[in-house]
């Protein structure tokens, strides 16, 4: 059951519980032509609608590692217009 957009009785601990905030990342990323805006741009998409997406469950749950990692991956991927299989230039602390 979903009240106020959040999902009642769910283990938010799971990373299963927070497939709905990974889709709609994936939906907005789909959505976007990340290949024809400028790297500006890209940045501004991510740091104003991106980051502001999961804020409603994070203001009541905390955030598994593993889902954390993804969606920090999605935004990377997305930010550098790289494919997945390749690897970043400079270390991500924290995310191997």
């Amino acid at each position: 059951m979903v009240y106020l957009g959040l999902p009642l009785g769910a283990n938010m601990r799971l990373a299963k519980s927070w497939d709905p905030v990974i889709k709609k990342f994936r939906s907005r990323l789909h959505s976007w032509k990340g290949r024809l805006l400028s790297f500006a741009e890209r940045l501004v998409l991510l740091k104003s609608v991106l980051s502001s997406l999961p804020l409603i469950y994070l203001s009541m749950f905390a955030i598994p590692v593993a889902v954390a990692k993804k969606l920090v991956r999605l935004q990377r991927t997305f930010l550098w217009g790289a494919p997945q299989h390749l690897k970043s230039l400079v270390s991500w602390p924290g995310l191997k």
